[in-house]
């Protein structure tokens, strides 16, 4: 269940990033702002119609956290937005996606004292490192 769950994951993450990119292709950066508020606007409208549909009203912790999480995918989606305006998709893209590997590592190991416990995990984060490095130059 959970390869079907992360394909649906790569998915939507690949569209945003392209809707990121054709945000900035098609001269649509100045209106930045217009195009985030849209994108989270939509989020909103389907979560309270989600919580309508089962009768649920999210508790304060679960709304907050939310809110938070809310404000770094509106960080991100401005960075994105207005990095794909000065760098070419194929450089950004990949460096975006493995700087995400590696901050998620880094941040679970300090936060969580996550430990990656196979030598693949290893090979992944070696090579997470050696494509930024290679896509830089």
């Amino acid at each position: 269940m959970w390869y079907v769950l992360i394909t649906i994951t790569f998915i939507f993450n690949g569209m945003i990033m392209l809707a990121g990119k054709y945000v900035s292709i098609c001269g649509y950066s100045q209106s930045k702002s217009i195009y985030l508020f849209c994108y989270f606007s939509t989020a909103l409208v389907l979560s309270i119609i989600t919580l309508s549909i089962r009768k649920q009203l999210p508790e304060l912790k679960a709304l907050m956290l939310g809110i938070l999480m809310g404000l770094f995918w509106l960080g991100a989606s401005a960075s994105i937005v207005t990095a794909l305006s000065f760098i070419p998709a194929t450089k950004f893209l990949p460096v975006f996606c493995c700087g995400n590997i590696l901050c998620t590592f880094i941040l679970s190991y300090v936060l969580w004292r996550e430990r990656i416990k196979t030598i693949y995990g290893w090979v992944g984060i070696v090579l997470a490192i050696i494509s930024i490095v290679l896509v830089m130059t």
